[in-house]
């Protein structure tokens, strides 16, 4: 771990604004008695983008190879700056990138990040697997096969099988082509991959079976293995249904969760912000670790409801300030949502025949936080919002965000 000198921190740099990185923003610019300086670095027009709450400074994409021009802007406003920051990567790629060039960012940034192997254990799905293996923990079924025909049947798990991408670095086909995919048996596995070229690997998991309710999370911060603060949840829905991102979650304190997530990150001597995702299983009750995020989940700010905030427990710990956080109360202190995704998933069901508008409904009259919409923040929600109504009108326009053309701007 890198020794930090007494110096103070000038502020913090957050590297990717997408709906993670605005939480991120929003979560350090609510610091009291006085907020960090706080600058935005991304590489394209993303959600946060329009923020009022930082300095959005433009980079280089990661796409170069290696990604040395991004370390080199980030080396640079480092300097123009002229003191340590806390750097924030809110993504896999960046915060691999952090960890490629840990030793050159180090000079000029602080991060509470782990050390490259044990990151790449957590984002690499295969180590991942042996990894939690090595330490006990109950983990669904697994194995690594390649993307083609005859495989699924003759991998020794049982269907349905769940099949995701490794997540190894580089270039993968697969993770092109999919997020996750459920496979009801043998058949079904190779009618979609008949016509299969581009070749690969697959990781395949025996489901867990439940619904989107069964799946619960635990978000923390660490440093050596000890937990400064940390808090549960239940995802309520997430879209596209059964394997998708989290579009409405609760918080609320489930002690077996907290226990097994705890457990399992001091065993490995955790350091960072983290996100681990359990499900239960409805046949046997038993709990499931997924998977590891090494870093903060979009919904993180949920834990605000119980005053808990990972990121400013995080930026405190980096500027050498030691603060005690609560525990989490029992029962379910508040909810989080992302609304245009959260309304996306009520349009799939409707069109599914699922109809069931009260009870999508009935979370939004606790009053949701909601992952854009803020009202001492509105121009993100705007921005969101023109852009998906210039989508529906222009049918043809991609929703992707937009690269910067200028990487050397500053705003």
């Amino acid at each position: 771990m890198e020794m930090h000198d007494p110096t103070p921190l000038r502020g913090a740099v957050v590297l990717e604004t997408d709906v993670n990185g605005l939480g991120v923003i929003r979560s350090l610019a609510a610091l009291r008695p006085k907020s960090p300086r706080i600058i935005g670095v991304d590489f394209c027009r993303s959600v946060g983008f329009k923020t009022r709450l930082c300095r959005m400074s433009f980079a280089p994409p990661p796409t170069d190879g290696d990604g040395r021009s991004l370390c080199n802007h980030l080396v640079q406003l480092a300097q123009a700056v002229g003191g340590p920051l806390a750097l924030f990567p809110c993504g896999d790629r960046t915060v691999r990138l952090v960890c490629r060039y840990r030793e050159q960012l180090a000079a000029y940034y602080r991060f509470l990040l782990d050390d490259p192997d044990r990151i790449e254990s957590l984002i690499d799905k295969e180590r991942f697997a042996q990894l939690a293996a090595s330490v006990g923990t109950l983990t669904p079924a697994t194995a690594v096969i390649p993307a083609a025909v005859g495989t699924a049947a003759n991998c020794g798990l049982r269907f349905p099988l769940v099949a995701k991408p490794t997540n190894s670095p580089g270039d993968d086909p697969v993770k092109r082509a999919f997020k996750a995919k459920l496979f009801q048996s043998a058949d079904e596995w190779d009618l979609f991959f008949s016509k299969w070229t581009a070749g690969g690997r697959v990781l395949v998991q025996e489901q867990v079976i439940g619904e989107d309710q069964d799946i619960y999370f635990y978000g923390g911060a660490w440093r050596a293995g000890r937990a400064l603060c940390g808090f549960t949840g239940r995802k309520i829905r997430q879209h596209p249904r059964g394997f998708g991102s989290t579009v409405m979650a609760a918080c609320e304190r489930r002690d077996d969760v907290f226990e097994a997530a705890e457990q399992f990150l001091a065993r490995i001597g955790f350091t960072g912000l983290c996100d681990v995702e359990f499900k239960r299983d409805a046949r046997d009750g038993k709990l499931y670790l997924i998977e590891v995020n090494p870093r903060q989940g979009q919904w993180h700010r949920i834990g605000r409801a119980c005053g808990i905030d990972l990121l400013q427990a995080a930026y405190l710990d980096l500027a050498g300030i030691r603060r005690e956080w609560p525990s989490q109360p029992a029962g379910c202190s508040g909810y989080w949502s992302y609304q245009f995704q959260d309304v996306a998933r009520l349009v799939d069901d409707w069109r599914n025949g699922k109809r069931g508008l009260g009870g999508w409904v009935r979370p939004y009259f606790s009053l949701p936080q909601d992952g854009v919409f803020n009202w001492r923040d509105p121009r993100p929600w705007a921005s969101e919002f023109a852009n998906l109504v210039r989508s529906r009108l222009r049918p043809g326009r991609s929703e992707s965000p937009r690269p910067i053309d200028s990487p050397a701007v500053t705003t």
